[in-house]
């Protein structure tokens, strides 16, 4: 790829709620001057951990940090305090940004700052997982998830199941709208972010999808296949992520040191997850290598 003046700022948020040193080596292999980063420490961490993060970070003049709140996997939160960094970075009217890009600190890039900064300038438009709604498997699946609803609350479980929807189903669907599932991962343009926290769409979906399973995979989906962005640019999210398939679900793999070849020759940006107390020399080994690139 030809590789011209830089013209484009990228807005990070990344979410930690473990592995200090991991999040330090993440921050440094994505570091550029012109970019910005916001930072989410889970409540659900210790006060220690989260001084720890501000520490790691302080070395930066380009950081900022998210008010903590308590996330769990599956259920509205994970959306919600994505939804909260978009609005931040949004209010930042003394920051211009191009891109959202969303990470956990267990991601890790496979491509150099300036690589991908040159690849979406020249590559404009949304990156996003997005599942093909014809698909059988797919269709089952987003039924189930339409018709069991969760309400989280502070027991041990951490949520409630609410009784069949099937009834506020029938009307979402009955009405202008269709559901569509994909990645909780994705590359997102400022303007569809605008057009993700304020538009008309999204303040119509957003009650019903509130208590949808798993909507961090389907909320943003959603309101763009039933948007005006429908009709622009679409890309695959540049991900490299191996999943563990089961009867209970699908499960992240830990990604190590025996994948590193298939890490990079493959066209993605990024790749998760990782675990440094499992294989710490694969971060080293994707440092060096996209020192160079």
């Amino acid at each position: 790829m030809k590789m011209g003046k830089i013209s484009m700022r990228i807005a990070y948020f990344i979410m930690v709620h473990q592995y200090a040193e991991q999040f330090a080596l993440l921050l440094d292999a994505i570091q550029h001057p012109d970019n910005i980063y916001l930072i989410h420490v889970d409540a659900k961490s210790s006060t220690e951990f989260e001084e720890h993060i501000k520490n790691i970070g302080s070395k930066y003049s380009n950081m900022h940090f998210l008010k903590r709140q308590s996330v769990r996997r599956c259920l509205w939160s994970l959306t919600e305090v994505q939804l909260h960094a978009i609005e931040y970075l949004l209010s930042m009217t003394d920051q211009n940004w191009d891109y959202f890009i969303n990470l956990s600190g267990q991601c890790f890039p496979l491509k150099s700052q300036n690589y991908i900064m040159n690849y979406l300038a020249n590559n404009q438009g949304n990156y996003i997982g997005l599942l093909n709604s014809q698909d059988p498997l797919v269709q089952k699946d987003s039924i189930y998830r339409q018709r069991n609803h969760y309400k989280e609350t502070n027991t041990s479980t951490g949520f409630d199941k609410l009784t069949d929807q099937g009834q506020l189903l029938n009307e979402f669907s009955a009405g202008k709208y269709n559901y569509y599932t994909g990645s909780g991962w994705f590359f997102l343009t400022r303007e569809f972010c605008d057009f993700v926290v304020n538009s008309e769409v999204s303040k119509e979906i957003k009650p019903y999808m509130k208590t949808v399973f798993i909507s961090d995979e389907s909320y943003i989906q959603t309101i763009l296949m039933n948007g005006e962005f429908a009709k622009k640019p679409l890309f695959p999210y540049k991900r490299f992520i191996s999943m563990n398939v089961q009867t209970n679900g699908s499960h992240p793999v830990d990604l190590k040191e025996g994948n590193f070849i298939e890490l990079i020759i493959s066209d993605a940006f990024f790749a998760r997850k990782f675990d440094i107390t499992q294989d710490a020399a694969i971060l080293k080994m994707l440092q060096f290598h996209i020192g160079g690139k």
